[in-house]
């Protein structure tokens, strides 16, 4: 799928290739070439793992948010998803998904009978990360990449968002839709 990823020394490549590149230079072999979007998966689970940890910290307890692990493990599961579908069967990763979803419903329930109102986002924010660990592993690195900086920066704003809804009136929202479509 496209040119091959090349370290920046040109000393080798990142292909599914056997042997030697052309020009003498080493190629990494096809493990690498699955490996490293696999860890790039669980580092931008890791990234939004560690976004809702230090919201946890901030709610002083009041909220019990998965951290680091459980986003990295959930991107890990994107990633092995589509490897499993690839190697076995597609219908396998629509699966894994599912299970993974019913997870989360029973974790929101949970979380509803410990607490007033626990919102969903955190359990949102997991989901997509299986998502993101699948694009990574399919080799959309920077698709994934910038989607996790994009929930990464939602998930921080939430203070500055809720500030700027109490702000805007309905006629004020009106407005903007009204300027929006035009």
């Amino acid at each position: 799928t496209g040119e091959a990823w090349r370290h920046p020394s040109r000393s080798c490549t990142l292909e599914p290739a056997r042997g030697r590149a052309r020009g003498g230079r080493r190629v990494i072999p096809e493990t690498l070439a699955t490996l490293l979007p696999t860890f790039v998966a669980l580092c931008l689970g890791a990234l939004v793992g560690l976004e809702r940890q230090v919201a946890q910290t901030e709610s002083q307890g009041e909220k019990d948010f998965p951290g680091l692990r459980t986003f990295a493990f959930t991107a890990l599961l994107g990633a092995l998803a589509v490897l499993v579908a690839n190697a076995v069967h597609p219908l396998l990763a629509v699966a894994i998904f599912a299970a993974d979803a019913v997870f989360l419903i029973l974790r929101y329930r949970f979380d509803t009978e410990a607490h007033q109102d626990p919102g969903y986002t955190t359990e949102t924010a997991s989901l997509c990360t299986f998502a993101i660990g699948a694009l990574a592993q399919t080799g959309e690195l920077l698709v994934a990449t910038v989607i996790t900086i994009a929930m990464v920066a939602l998930l921080r704003s939430k203070r500055a968002l809720h500030r700027i809804a109490h702000l805007l009136s309905p006629a004020d929202m009106e407005a903007l839709i009204r300027f929006l479509v035009i």
